[in-house]
């Protein structure tokens, strides 16, 4: 059953005959369910597949892709999470369709238009990971950003990640890795995110792989 909260002439959502109506972004936005009766072609399950990775992958990020692509999803008819799996699917998964392998130095985490890091590098000590970064040429008003960190350990299928980190200014920063998992191989990525209302990110970098 549709429901219009406002009237007649004010947004509906839920389901009415064989439409759905619901409000993403502020738009009010309705799709057809169809039913099918034929058996996806291979082109199909190999799509769905490559897709599904990707989802498994998000899923447990939601945080930091929620604030990595949120600001280029306002003021359209899409949402971080379409976003996310729409450029990793393009770009991220191996390219014989056969396959659905990440291309962790390919994953984009966060998309935006603040500047990237500037020449940075990523160690590990014992403690963690050790980032540093340059601030040179920037407008100051770049100084506040925060940093967005993220490690993914692919045999655990476990991240760790920060998504409010130390400023921009500051040209370091550290992540705490737990001693258990701290020489498993690790794939490394690092954004800055904007301290104001306006959602803004830089796209992310993927800094390499550790061990």
């Amino acid at each position: 059953m549709g429901i219009a909260k406002n009237g007649i002439h004010g947004p509906v959502s839920g389901k009415v005959g064989q439409v759905v109506w619901y409000e993403s972004n502020g738009q009010n936005l309705a799709r057809g369910i169809g039913s099918r009766t034929a058996a996806r072609t291979p082109n199909e399950i190999q799509s769905s597949n490559r897709q599904s990775v990707l989802i498994k992958f998000f899923v447990k990020i939601k945080p930091f892709i929620t604030k990595g692509f949120s600001g280029a999803a306002a003021g359209t008819t899409r949402n971080f999470h379409n976003l996310a799996v729409s450029y990793n699917r393009l770009n991220a998964i191996h390219p014989d369709k056969s396959k659905t392998d990440i291309l962790y130095d390919k994953v984009r985490l966060a998309q935006g238009n603040l500047p990237t890091p500037q020449n940075p590098s990523v160690t590990k000590n014992a403690e963690g990971l050790e980032f540093k970064w340059e601030f040179e040429g920037l407008a100051n008003d770049r100084r506040n950003d925060r940093t967005m960190l993220l490690a993914y350990f692919p045999a655990k299928d476990l991240f760790v990640y920060d998504t409010s980190g130390a400023r921009r200014k500051t040209l370091s920063d550290e992540l705490a890795i737990n001693e258990l998992y701290i020489n498993d191989t690790m794939h490394v990525y690092m954004a800055f995110c904007a301290t104001d209302e306006t959602l803004d990110v830089s796209n992310s970098i993927y800094l390499g792989q550790i061990n």
